[in-house]
């Protein structure tokens, strides 16, 4: 983005934007990056369905209801995104079910 190729060249002190980015940024930069940890803002992840499945919404809801309550949420989020991944992201949110 022109926003991390300012900060690379010193043009800028700092930019924010979503935390996967900014992870992916700082790993691929040749210069010395730093991503802090408290975030600034919620950017929510979400999954549209379309109108009127309201059998698979409840599907979807049951399914993510389910790992949320097992805690295999955040097996699979450490998996890919915790501590030791590439990421290494801690998972500070929690699962809502799709609302209407």
């Amino acid at each position: 983005s022109s926003a991390f190729l300012a900060l690379a060249q010193d043009k800028v002190d700092a930019f924010c934007g979503s935390e996967l980015i900014l992870v992916k940024l700082a790993k691929q930069s040749k210069v010395p990056m730093l991503v802090i940890e408290k975030s600034l803002f919620v950017e929510p992840w979400g999954l549209g369905l379309r109108k009127g499945e309201a059998a698979f919404k409840e599907q979807v809801n049951g399914v993510l209801t389910k790992l949320a309550s097992s805690g295999e949420i955040d097996t699979i989020f450490g998996k890919w995104l915790g501590e030791g991944t590439a990421f290494n992201i801690k998972r500070d949110y929690k699962v809502e079910e799709i609302k209407s």
